[in-house]
């Protein structure tokens, strides 16, 4: 290595050691408000919107899956409740360059471009927010690392779309059943797995480029309804929080009408199966690992309202401190059971409102801590060697930056805590002073030889 490089590698320790991060992710918990009915009479030509998501003060960016239109929306909250209040559309839609009229399911706002994600193809579209020009060729199967989605299952494929705030250059996307490679579609009795795809993303050029994708378990159907043949259940929408905590919408339609739940999704352990060509006859846990979920909020509703929830969007924050959240419906006319006859039309559009909070803190965490052992020190520095350029869920415990790969994010995230908190008990294997100076010397060594090639 040359002498160049040796001081690109020191200089870059001296700057981590100097910097400090972010705590873990926190438990996060749902509180239920309430719905919001409302009849849009602007002429928008709004409809089945199956998309929504947050650009400030009132503001919401909406798109449908029967056209290509993106709607402003204006959705009003009480400070200190998180209640709608009012909430209308504009009038004046502006129309998507795209040759495809449908299926757009999810949204996300990326500097002045939007993304989408269109159930046709599938494909990941980007357009100018404020004019609708496309900015590219879409994303799809043909590009490396999505080909496994050509597998899809009808109308079950890339239905959500999340992008982090902590680095929107990532993004998330998932089918919301499983691919035929990967076994059964969700049934009365089991869930269905299904592939949260991970990827670098920018809207300006229509480009994505493939991380890793994993594993997310979701829930069989809520009953056999016996007037219709359409009952269904999988993962409708993801969203990336501020704090890196990613959250899941499932939605299922069976015996019970609409159930829909949001989830915490865990990602800590879970691996990188984009190298696995199917999931089915694997043994979860043993063949690869997947992500975990707790549930934060559940909601049951009438098959005869207009209650087909989709999209979710984090709103403003509220008197309180929490986040507001507003999930929209997707408002297709006519109901789950059809001998009953039409229930609403398209003008009448349905939203529901949540807050979102941090669950008290269970202990202290301490940054940087990655053995959990009350100490940051070499042994923490030797576990994100043993992972260097792993491909992890973006924003886990070993990815601080969510860029879905352990790299400098993680390193200067220790480093910025060096020696903080206890060190263990005596006669356990710490090293003396001088012995860590050794060990971070080899370390730092093991290190440089990793980043070969990265620093010029």
């Amino acid at each position: 290595m040359n002498t160049i490089r040796w001081i690109t590698i020191a200089r870059t320790f001296l700057i981590c050691v100097g910097l400090t991060s972010g705590s873990a992710q926190a438990a996060l918990t749902v509180t239920d408000v309430g719905r919001f009915d409302f009849t849009d009479g602007s002429g928008s030509g709004a409809r089945e919107l199956s998309g929504i998501t947050y650009t400030g003060g009132s503001s919401y960016l909406a798109v449908g899956d029967k056209d290509k239109l993106l709607h402003t929306l204006s959705i009003n909250l009480n400070i200190n409740t998180g209640a709608i209040t009012t909430a209308s559309i504009s009038p004046t839609p502006v129309v998507l360059s795209s040759p495809f009229n449908g299926d757009r399911e999810a949204i996300a706002v990326q500097g002045s471009h939007i993304l989408t994600t269109n159930e046709e193809g599938p494909q990941l579209e980007a357009f100018v927010a404020a004019t609708g020009a496309s900015t590219g060729t879409p994303v799809n199967i043909s590009e490396p690392g999505f080909g496994i989605y050509g597998s899809d299952r009808p109308n079950r494929s890339w239905e959500s779309l999340a992008l982090y705030p902590v680095n929107t250059s990532t993004i998330l996307t998932a089918n919301e059943d499983a691919l035929i490679p990967d076994g059964p579609a969700a049934s009365f009795t089991q869930g269905a797995v299904v592939r949260i795809q991970s990827a670098s993303a920018n809207a300006a050029n229509s480009t994505a480029n493939a991380i890793g994708q994993f594993a997310y378990p979701t829930d069989a159907i809520n009953g056999d309804n016996p007037f219709v043949t359409s009952e269904t259940s999988g993962l409708v929408e993801l969203l990336a929080l501020p704090g890196n905590e990613v959250l899941a919408m499932e939605r299922a339609v069976g015996l019970s009408g609409y159930r829909i739940r949001l989830y915490q999704i865990h990602g800590d352990a879970a691996t990188d199966i984009s190298g696995l060509t199917g999931l089915d006859g694997l043994t979860p846990g043993v063949d690869y690992t997947p992500l975990s979920k707790s549930l934060l909020w559940e909601g049951t509703f009438s098959g005869l309202s207009n209650s087909n929830f989709e999209g979710i969007a984090l709103g403003p924050t509220l008197a309180s401190g929490e986040q507001s959240l507003v999930l929209v419906a997707d408002n297709a006319s006519g109901p789950v059971l059809p001998i009953v006859g039409q229930q609403w039309t398209a003008d009448d559009h349905s939203l529901y409102a949540l807050t979102l909070g941090e669950a008290p803190p269970i202990g202290e965490e301490l940054v940087g801590d990655l053995n959990q052992d009350g100490f940051v020190g070499i042994s923490d520095l030797n576990i994100i060697l043993s992972q260097w350029n792993r491909v992890v869920f973006p924003g886990s415990w070993l990815d601080a930056d969510a860029n879905g790969i352990v790299g400098l994010d993680t390193l200067n995230w220790t480093l910025g805590n060096w020696n903080a908190g206890t060190p263990p008990a005596a006669g356990s294997d710490v090293p003396e002073p001088s012995t860590l100076l050794i060990g971070f010397g080899l370390s730092a060594g093991v290190l440089c030889r990793r980043l070969r090639g990265v620093a010029d």
